[in-house]
């Protein structure tokens, strides 16, 4: 179990101040990791629905809301230059994310034609939702540290996951 700010995660009933900063960084990932990876009794959630759990959880103060907040604004779900697939079933590439909101990136569809069509800031269009990532492309001239060359660019479906 992972401790949560009022104990109850946590073997000895430790809760709040009485929790070490890295204790609480381990909970926010455990519960992210939990949410995100498939279990023998569901299927493991979208990316941006785990963080909304998150922080649902840090609004009730399960978890550190400092914490959650910090962990949000360093992961990328859609980097730049992935390709999306929106639940009105055009495509999109991720063009970038605001800060603290991953989940609604600013992104360019792509029309039928395969040109370039109107940008998208996806916190203005709240009902305007991400269902699957096409391609997720690394944005660099040569893969990041651990990653082979034959992995640099993934495919993947939000429905299955990405590749391991």
């Amino acid at each position: 179990m992972c401790p949560t700010n009022d104990g109850s995660g946590y073997p000895r009933g430790i809760s709040g101040q009485e929790l070490n900063l890295f204790s609480q960084c381990v909970a926010v990932a455990d519960v992210y990791d939990a949410l995100t990876t498939n279990r023998s009794y569901r299927n493991k959630l979208l990316l941006h629905d785990a963080l909304e759990i998150l922080m649902a959880q840090s609004a009730v103060e399960l978890l550190n809301p400092l914490v959650v907040k910090s962990f949000i604004n360093s992961i990328k779900i859609y980097p730049p230059g992935c390709l999306v697939r929106l639940g009105d079933g055009r495509t999109a590439s991720v063009i970038s994310s605001p800060e603290g909101l991953p989940a609604r990136p600013n992104i360019q569809v792509i029309n039928k034609d395969n040109s370039l069509g109107s940008v998208v800031k996806l916190v203005e269009h709240p009902t305007l939702l991400i269902t699957e990532i096409i391609k997720t492309i690394f944005l660099t001239s040569s893969p990041p540290s651990g990653v082979r060359r034959r992995a640099y660019i993934q495919k993947a479906n939000f429905t299955r996951g990405f590749p391991g």
